[in-house]
């Protein structure tokens, strides 16, 4: 079975590069404001945890976040209660909809792991993967491509 490599090694630091240079890569076509929340979605783990499997699982919870979002202005505006066509208060679709998929948002975000309370990880066992990628993240904003060459 191979060794783990520390979080602050060298060579997780070099691990860590590569993966930032590449950027956060969705497997799926995302809208620009799907892709800002795939990001957001994807930083909310450590680098090494993405597979994927997990980065697909993102794209699409980042898909259904920028329509619930669009949901949520529509419901603002109409109201969660209409009246149908022979003037009867009734439940706005819009509402029903919106429901559902905040029950598979929430659903999407246990099977990705998001929570520190659902996996298990508490924030101080995170701390060192947090510190090797935010030294990382600073070393490469001062770089340019040429320099890493």
């Amino acid at each position: 079975m191979p060794r783990k490599t520390r979080s602050d090694s060298v060579q997780n630091e070099i691990k860590l590069a590569e993966v930032f240079q590449r950027g956060a890569e969705s497997p799926i076509p995302l809208s620009p404001p799907e892709y800002t929340v795939f990001e957001g979605v994807v930083d909310s783990l450590p680098v090494d945890q993405w597979s994927t499997l997990r980065t697909r699982l993102a794209a699409n919870l980042a898909r259904m976040i920028v329509k619930m979002e669009t949901l949520m202005r529509d419901v603002d505006v109409e109201g969660v209660s209409i009246l149908n066509a022979k003037g009867t208060p009734v439940v706005n679709p819009n509402q029903t909809a919106l429901m559902q998929l905040t029950n598979s948002i929430q659903s999407m975000s246990r099977t990705l792991g998001l929570s520190a309370s659902q996996s298990g990880v508490s924030a101080s066992s995170n701390k060192p993967k947090a510190a090797a990628e935010a030294k990382v993240k600073k070393a490469l904003s001062k770089t340019t491509p040429d320099s890493l060459l």
